[in-house]
């Protein structure tokens, strides 16, 4: 992440199309920024998900017979639940 200062966008001294030029490449610069702040969040959030997948699955491997319970129960649970809304 870069440490830039902010330029001044409206200095008098210079005319409406040279601010404009400034103020787009601010944008521009911010853009970039931000482009890569959420691409390295995105990353590590595949790289945890993928973690717990791996986790659930050595889970589920080790402990079938709990799993299918622990499912079961969810899923009666739920059907609880939604059926009492009619």
């Amino acid at each position: 992440m870069s440490t830039t200062t902010t330029p001044d966008v409206l200095n008098p001294r210079r005319t409406t199309p040279e601010n404009l030029t400034v103020i787009k490449e601010s944008i521009g610069e911010v853009a970039v920024n931000e482009r890569e702040r959420v691409q390295g969040a995105l990353a590590r959030g595949k790289e945890k998900f993928v973690a717990a997948e791996k986790r659930f699955e050595h889970y589920v491997a080790e402990k079938p017979i709990q799993s299918l319970l622990i499912a079961a129960g969810a899923g009666l649970a739920i059907g609880w639940l939604l059926g009492r809304r009619r």
